[in-house]
Protein backbone atom coordinates (compact mmCIF):
# COMPACT_ATOMS: atom_id res chain seq x y z
CA UNK A 1 0.00 0.00 0.00
CA UNK A 2 1.36 3.44 -0.98
CA UNK A 3 1.54 5.47 2.22
CA UNK A 4 2.88 8.58 0.45
CA UNK A 5 6.17 10.43 0.89
CA UNK A 6 8.14 7.49 -0.44
CA UNK A 7 6.77 4.93 2.07
CA UNK A 8 5.08 1.66 1.19
CA UNK A 9 3.50 -0.92 3.53
CA UNK A 10 2.57 -4.59 3.24
CA UNK A 11 1.21 -7.26 5.62
CA UNK A 12 2.67 -10.72 5.06
CA UNK A 13 2.34 -14.08 6.81
CA UNK A 14 5.72 -15.49 7.79
CA UNK A 15 6.91 -18.82 9.15
CA UNK A 16 9.68 -19.12 11.70
CA UNK A 17 12.91 -18.54 9.77
CA UNK A 18 15.07 -15.85 8.15
CA UNK A 19 13.39 -14.36 5.07
CA UNK A 20 14.95 -12.45 2.17
CA UNK A 21 12.67 -9.60 1.12
CA UNK A 22 12.33 -8.65 -2.58
CA UNK A 23 9.63 -6.50 -4.15
CA UNK A 24 8.58 -4.59 -7.22
CA UNK A 25 6.55 -1.41 -7.30
CA UNK A 26 3.74 -0.95 -9.83
CA UNK A 27 4.97 -2.11 -13.24
CA UNK A 28 8.70 -1.87 -12.58
CA UNK A 29 10.51 -4.70 -14.29
CA UNK A 30 13.35 -4.95 -11.82
CA UNK A 31 13.78 -5.17 -8.07
CA UNK A 32 13.98 -1.99 -6.06
CA UNK A 33 17.61 -0.91 -5.67
CA UNK A 34 18.29 0.24 -2.10
CA UNK A 35 21.68 1.65 -3.02
CA UNK A 36 25.21 0.48 -2.39
CA UNK A 37 25.37 1.84 1.17
CA UNK A 38 22.14 0.20 2.42
CA UNK A 39 22.51 -2.79 4.72
CA UNK A 40 21.60 -6.15 3.24
CA UNK A 41 22.74 -8.93 0.96
CA UNK A 42 23.61 -7.83 -2.58
CA UNK A 43 22.02 -10.09 -5.23
CA UNK A 44 20.81 -9.83 -8.81
CA UNK A 45 23.37 -7.46 -10.27
CA UNK A 46 23.83 -5.17 -7.31
CA UNK A 47 20.31 -4.89 -5.99
CA UNK A 48 20.16 -4.98 -2.19
CA UNK A 49 17.57 -7.18 -0.47
CA UNK A 50 16.53 -7.10 3.19
CA UNK A 51 16.38 -10.00 5.64
CA UNK A 52 13.69 -10.34 8.32
CA UNK A 53 14.30 -12.71 11.25
CA UNK A 54 11.01 -14.24 12.47
CA UNK A 55 10.96 -15.88 15.92
CA UNK A 56 7.62 -17.63 15.42
CA UNK A 57 5.00 -18.01 12.70
CA UNK A 58 2.92 -14.85 12.60
CA UNK A 59 1.34 -12.17 10.44
CA UNK A 60 3.31 -8.93 10.71
CA UNK A 61 3.21 -5.53 9.04
CA UNK A 62 6.33 -3.86 7.66
CA UNK A 63 6.98 -0.50 6.01
CA UNK A 64 9.57 0.01 3.27
CA UNK A 65 11.14 3.36 2.54
CA UNK A 66 12.15 3.49 -1.12
CA UNK A 67 15.95 3.71 -1.12
CA UNK A 68 16.11 2.89 2.63
CA UNK A 69 15.68 0.15 5.24
CA UNK A 70 12.73 -1.96 6.38
CA UNK A 71 10.96 -0.10 9.18
CA UNK A 72 8.94 -2.06 11.77
CA UNK A 73 5.66 -0.57 12.98
CA UNK A 74 5.79 1.60 16.14
CA UNK A 75 3.73 -1.02 18.07
CA UNK A 76 5.00 -4.56 17.58
CA UNK A 77 3.35 -7.88 18.31
CA UNK A 78 4.04 -9.93 21.42
CA UNK A 79 5.58 -13.38 20.98
CA UNK A 80 5.94 -16.74 22.74
CA UNK A 81 2.48 -16.85 24.33
CA UNK A 82 2.55 -19.77 26.80
CA UNK A 83 0.08 -21.55 29.09
CA UNK A 84 1.42 -23.35 32.18
CA UNK A 85 0.22 -24.88 35.45
CA UNK A 86 -3.20 -25.73 34.03
CA UNK A 87 -5.67 -26.86 36.71
CA UNK A 88 -9.42 -27.50 36.70
CA UNK A 89 -10.28 -23.77 36.97
CA UNK A 90 -7.00 -21.83 36.57
CA UNK A 91 -4.04 -21.39 34.19
CA UNK A 92 -0.86 -19.26 34.10
CA UNK A 93 -0.58 -17.26 30.85
CA UNK A 94 2.60 -15.40 29.81
CA UNK A 95 4.24 -13.83 26.74
CA UNK A 96 7.27 -11.83 25.58
CA UNK A 97 6.81 -8.12 24.95
CA UNK A 98 7.06 -6.96 21.33
CA UNK A 99 9.31 -4.02 22.18
CA UNK A 100 9.38 -1.35 24.84
CA UNK A 101 5.63 -1.28 25.52
CA UNK A 102 4.42 -1.58 29.12
CA UNK A 103 0.75 -2.43 28.63
CA UNK A 104 -1.16 -5.21 26.89
CA UNK A 105 -4.63 -6.61 26.31
CA UNK A 106 -5.66 -10.26 26.31
CA UNK A 107 -8.76 -12.26 25.41
CA UNK A 108 -9.66 -15.77 26.64
CA UNK A 109 -12.49 -17.29 24.64
CA UNK A 110 -13.88 -20.56 23.27
CA UNK A 111 -11.71 -22.16 20.55
CA UNK A 112 -12.23 -21.23 16.90
CA UNK A 113 -13.98 -17.98 17.88
CA UNK A 114 -11.42 -16.12 15.77
CA UNK A 115 -9.36 -12.98 16.17
CA UNK A 116 -11.02 -10.53 18.58
CA UNK A 117 -12.81 -7.59 16.99
CA UNK A 118 -13.04 -5.42 20.12
CA UNK A 119 -10.99 -4.51 23.15
CA UNK A 120 -9.53 -7.11 25.47
CA UNK A 121 -8.78 -7.15 29.19
CA UNK A 122 -6.02 -4.65 30.04
CA UNK A 123 -2.90 -5.62 32.00
CA UNK A 124 0.50 -4.09 32.77
CA UNK A 125 2.36 -7.39 33.25
CA UNK A 126 3.55 -9.97 30.72
CA UNK A 127 1.82 -12.77 32.60
CA UNK A 128 -1.03 -13.49 34.98
CA UNK A 129 -3.05 -16.28 36.59
CA UNK A 130 -6.45 -16.72 34.94
CA UNK A 131 -9.11 -17.95 37.37
CA UNK A 132 -12.81 -18.93 37.44
CA UNK A 133 -12.52 -21.09 34.31
CA UNK A 134 -14.87 -23.99 33.65
CA UNK A 135 -13.86 -27.57 34.35
CA UNK A 136 -12.57 -29.70 31.47
CA UNK A 137 -13.14 -26.97 28.86
CA UNK A 138 -11.23 -25.87 25.73
CA UNK A 139 -10.09 -22.25 25.45
CA UNK A 140 -7.97 -20.05 23.15
CA UNK A 141 -5.89 -16.96 24.07
CA UNK A 142 -5.06 -13.81 22.09
CA UNK A 143 -2.70 -11.02 23.27
CA UNK A 144 -1.81 -7.64 21.76
CA UNK A 145 0.50 -4.77 22.71
CA UNK A 146 -0.92 -1.46 23.89
CA UNK A 147 1.49 1.29 22.82
CA UNK A 148 -0.55 4.26 24.02
CA UNK A 149 -0.55 7.06 21.45
CA UNK A 150 1.00 4.69 18.89
CA UNK A 151 -2.07 2.46 19.09
CA UNK A 152 -2.22 -1.33 19.33
CA UNK A 153 -0.27 -4.10 17.67
CA UNK A 154 -1.94 -6.92 15.77
CA UNK A 155 -3.48 -9.68 17.90
CA UNK A 156 -1.04 -12.56 18.49
CA UNK A 157 -2.55 -16.03 18.78
CA UNK A 158 -4.47 -18.12 19.15
CA UNK A 159 -2.82 -20.38 21.73
CA UNK A 160 -5.15 -23.12 22.94
CA UNK A 161 -5.41 -25.03 26.23
CA UNK A 162 -7.84 -27.33 28.05
CA UNK A 163 -8.65 -27.15 31.76
CA UNK A 164 -8.45 -30.30 33.87
CA UNK A 165 -11.31 -32.32 35.33
CA UNK A 166 -12.87 -31.22 38.62
CA UNK A 167 -11.03 -32.86 41.52
CA UNK A 168 -12.67 -31.42 44.65
CA UNK A 169 -16.35 -31.65 45.56
CA UNK A 170 -18.40 -30.34 48.48
CA UNK A 171 -21.17 -32.68 49.62
CA UNK A 172 -24.00 -30.45 50.87
CA UNK A 173 -25.45 -32.41 53.75
CA UNK A 174 -28.55 -30.21 53.84
CA UNK A 175 -29.39 -31.12 50.23
CA UNK A 176 -28.56 -34.81 49.90
CA UNK A 177 -26.12 -37.23 48.27
CA UNK A 178 -23.71 -36.28 45.49
CA UNK A 179 -23.45 -38.48 42.40
CA UNK A 180 -20.30 -38.66 40.29
CA UNK A 181 -19.35 -40.42 37.05
CA UNK A 182 -15.83 -40.98 35.83
CA UNK A 183 -14.17 -42.86 32.97
CA UNK A 184 -10.45 -43.19 33.69
CA UNK A 185 -7.56 -42.88 31.21
CA UNK A 186 -4.18 -44.56 30.74
CA UNK A 187 -1.64 -43.63 33.43
CA UNK A 188 -4.39 -41.83 35.33
CA UNK A 189 -3.17 -39.81 38.34
CA UNK A 190 -6.36 -37.92 39.26
CA UNK A 191 -7.38 -38.04 42.93
CA UNK A 192 -11.00 -37.04 43.57
CA UNK A 193 -11.84 -35.68 47.02
CA UNK A 194 -15.25 -35.21 48.67
CA UNK A 195 -15.80 -33.03 51.77
CA UNK A 196 -18.98 -32.84 53.85
CA UNK A 197 -20.32 -29.36 54.52
CA UNK A 198 -21.30 -30.05 58.13
CA UNK A 199 -18.21 -31.99 59.20
CA UNK A 200 -19.94 -35.37 59.34
CA UNK A 201 -18.35 -38.56 57.98
CA UNK A 202 -19.12 -39.58 54.41
CA UNK A 203 -20.48 -42.77 52.89
CA UNK A 204 -18.75 -43.69 49.61
CA UNK A 205 -20.46 -46.25 47.35
CA UNK A 206 -19.69 -47.45 43.83
CA UNK A 207 -23.01 -48.32 42.22
CA UNK A 208 -21.45 -49.68 39.03
CA UNK A 209 -18.23 -49.59 37.04
CA UNK A 210 -15.09 -51.55 36.26
CA UNK A 211 -11.31 -51.48 36.32
CA UNK A 212 -8.83 -53.64 34.42
CA UNK A 213 -8.50 -56.69 36.64
CA UNK A 214 -4.98 -57.26 37.93
CA UNK A 215 -3.63 -53.96 36.57
CA UNK A 216 -5.72 -50.88 37.38
CA UNK A 217 -6.27 -50.51 41.13
CA UNK A 218 -8.99 -48.66 43.00
CA UNK A 219 -7.66 -46.78 46.03
CA UNK A 220 -10.08 -45.22 48.53
CA UNK A 221 -8.36 -42.81 50.93
CA UNK A 222 -9.75 -42.21 54.41
CA UNK A 223 -9.80 -38.70 55.90
CA UNK A 224 -6.08 -38.83 56.77
CA UNK A 225 -5.29 -39.02 53.04
CA UNK A 226 -3.04 -42.07 53.41
CA UNK A 227 -5.10 -45.00 54.74
CA UNK A 228 -6.38 -47.13 51.85
CA UNK A 229 -9.81 -48.40 52.86
CA UNK A 230 -9.87 -50.63 49.77
CA UNK A 231 -6.46 -52.25 50.20
CA UNK A 232 -7.98 -55.74 50.50
CA UNK A 233 -9.95 -55.54 47.21
CA UNK A 234 -8.08 -53.23 44.79
CA UNK A 235 -9.76 -54.82 41.75
CA UNK A 236 -13.17 -55.44 43.33
CA UNK A 237 -14.69 -58.68 42.10
CA UNK A 238 -12.39 -59.56 39.17
CA UNK A 239 -12.54 -55.98 37.94
CA UNK A 240 -16.19 -55.34 38.81
CA UNK A 241 -16.17 -52.51 41.36
CA UNK A 242 -19.93 -52.32 41.93
CA UNK A 243 -21.06 -52.67 45.54
CA UNK A 244 -17.83 -51.39 47.08
CA UNK A 245 -18.78 -49.09 49.96
CA UNK A 246 -16.91 -47.36 52.79
CA UNK A 247 -17.50 -44.79 55.49
CA UNK A 248 -14.83 -42.22 56.32
CA UNK A 249 -13.65 -41.57 59.87
CA UNK A 250 -13.82 -37.80 59.31
CA UNK A 251 -15.35 -35.28 56.93
CA UNK A 252 -13.27 -36.22 53.86
CA UNK A 253 -12.95 -39.24 51.59
CA UNK A 254 -11.01 -39.58 48.30
CA UNK A 255 -10.51 -42.14 45.57
CA UNK A 256 -8.14 -42.81 42.69
CA UNK A 257 -7.73 -45.32 39.87
CA UNK A 258 -4.02 -46.04 39.41
CA UNK A 259 -3.99 -47.27 35.82
CA UNK A 260 -1.23 -48.59 33.57
CA UNK A 261 -0.62 -47.58 29.96
CA UNK A 262 -2.74 -50.14 28.13
CA UNK A 263 -6.43 -50.92 28.76
CA UNK A 264 -8.56 -48.10 30.15
CA UNK A 265 -12.18 -47.02 30.45
CA UNK A 266 -12.13 -44.53 27.59
CA UNK A 267 -10.78 -46.97 25.00
CA UNK A 268 -12.32 -50.28 26.08
CA UNK A 269 -15.87 -51.50 25.54
CA UNK A 270 -15.44 -53.85 28.51
CA UNK A 271 -14.50 -51.20 31.10
CA UNK A 272 -17.61 -49.30 32.18
CA UNK A 273 -17.44 -45.81 33.76
CA UNK A 274 -17.65 -45.52 37.54
CA UNK A 275 -21.02 -44.44 38.92
CA UNK A 276 -20.45 -43.24 42.49
CA UNK A 277 -22.67 -41.87 45.26
CA UNK A 278 -21.27 -39.95 48.23
CA UNK A 279 -23.59 -39.02 51.10
CA UNK A 280 -23.32 -37.53 54.57
CA UNK A 281 -23.87 -39.59 57.73
CA UNK A 282 -25.56 -36.64 59.42
CA UNK A 283 -28.16 -38.91 61.04
CA UNK A 284 -25.49 -40.41 63.33
CA UNK A 285 -24.97 -43.77 61.69
CA UNK A 286 -24.11 -46.39 64.31
CA UNK A 287 -23.53 -50.09 64.56
CA UNK A 288 -26.78 -51.50 65.90
CA UNK A 289 -24.98 -54.54 67.31
CA UNK A 290 -23.34 -52.25 69.89
CA UNK A 291 -26.56 -50.41 70.73
CA UNK A 292 -28.45 -51.24 73.94
CA UNK A 293 -31.73 -50.56 72.14
CA UNK A 294 -31.70 -53.21 69.39
CA UNK A 295 -29.75 -55.67 67.31
CA UNK A 296 -29.91 -56.61 63.63
CA UNK A 297 -28.81 -59.50 61.39
CA UNK A 298 -27.57 -60.60 58.90
CA UNK A 299 -25.31 -58.09 57.18
CA UNK A 300 -24.85 -58.49 54.25
CA UNK A 301 -28.48 -59.49 53.81
CA UNK A 302 -29.92 -61.56 50.99
CA UNK A 303 -33.68 -61.41 51.58
CA UNK A 304 -34.75 -60.58 55.15
CA UNK A 305 -33.20 -58.25 57.72
CA UNK A 306 -34.23 -59.06 61.32
CA UNK A 307 -34.45 -56.33 63.97
CA UNK A 308 -34.83 -56.97 67.71
CA UNK A 309 -35.29 -54.34 70.39
CA UNK A 310 -36.08 -54.15 74.11
CA UNK A 311 -38.90 -51.72 73.40
CA UNK A 312 -41.41 -51.58 70.57
CA UNK A 313 -40.02 -50.65 67.17
CA UNK A 314 -42.47 -48.03 65.95
CA UNK A 315 -41.07 -47.24 62.49
CA UNK A 316 -38.58 -48.68 60.00
CA UNK A 317 -37.52 -46.85 56.83
CA UNK A 318 -35.02 -48.03 54.20
CA UNK A 319 -33.24 -45.51 51.92
CA UNK A 320 -31.03 -46.10 48.89
CA UNK A 321 -27.77 -44.21 48.37
CA UNK A 322 -29.60 -41.47 46.49
CA UNK A 323 -31.62 -40.70 49.62
CA UNK A 324 -34.82 -42.18 48.15
CA UNK A 325 -37.12 -44.07 50.52
CA UNK A 326 -37.71 -47.61 49.19
CA UNK A 327 -39.34 -49.31 52.22
CA UNK A 328 -41.38 -48.04 55.18
CA UNK A 329 -43.15 -50.10 57.85
CA UNK A 330 -44.71 -49.44 61.28
CA UNK A 331 -44.37 -52.76 63.15
CA UNK A 332 -45.06 -51.55 66.74
CA UNK A 333 -43.38 -54.69 68.02
CA UNK A 334 -40.08 -55.59 69.65
CA UNK A 335 -39.14 -57.74 66.63
CA UNK A 336 -39.45 -56.99 62.95
CA UNK A 337 -38.47 -58.75 59.73
CA UNK A 338 -37.71 -56.31 56.90
CA UNK A 339 -38.28 -57.88 53.47
CA UNK A 340 -35.48 -56.63 51.21
CA UNK A 341 -35.73 -59.38 48.59
CA UNK A 342 -37.05 -57.06 45.87
CA UNK A 343 -34.26 -54.48 46.26
CA UNK A 344 -31.31 -54.31 43.91
CA UNK A 345 -27.86 -55.25 45.18
CA UNK A 346 -25.96 -52.43 46.86
CA UNK A 347 -25.76 -50.35 50.03
CA UNK A 348 -28.81 -49.08 51.94
CA UNK A 349 -29.55 -47.05 55.06
CA UNK A 350 -32.05 -48.56 57.50
CA UNK A 351 -33.55 -45.96 59.85
CA UNK A 352 -35.17 -47.42 62.97
CA UNK A 353 -37.34 -45.63 65.53
CA UNK A 354 -37.58 -47.11 69.04
CA UNK A 355 -39.57 -44.93 71.39
CA UNK A 356 -38.09 -41.46 70.97
CA UNK A 357 -34.71 -42.70 69.66
CA UNK A 358 -33.94 -42.67 65.96
CA UNK A 359 -30.83 -44.39 64.69
CA UNK A 360 -29.57 -45.45 61.29
CA UNK A 361 -27.47 -48.41 60.15
CA UNK A 362 -25.92 -49.15 56.80
CA UNK A 363 -26.45 -52.64 55.36
CA UNK A 364 -25.34 -54.36 52.18
CA UNK A 365 -27.93 -56.14 50.03
CA UNK A 366 -26.54 -59.09 48.04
Amino acid sequence: MDMGNGFWSATISLTENSHEVKFQIDNWGTQENFGATAAGTITNGGFTNRFINVLEAQSRSYVWEVGGNVITPPCTDVSAIATNNISDTTVDISWIAGGGETAWEYVIQPPRTGEPTGAGTATTTTGFNATSLNFQTDYEVYVRSDCGTDGFSDWAGPVTFTTAVQLNFNVDCSVGPTTFNYCYENNDTNVFTFISTDGSPLNFTINSGDAENGWDELIVFDTDGTTDLNAATPYGNDGDLSGITYQSTGDTISFQITSDGTVNCQDSANINPLDITVSCTTLSTVDFNNSPLFTYYPNPVKNTLTLNAQQAITNVAVFNMLGQEVIRTAPNAVSNNVDMSNLQSGAYFVQVTVGTAVETVRVIKN
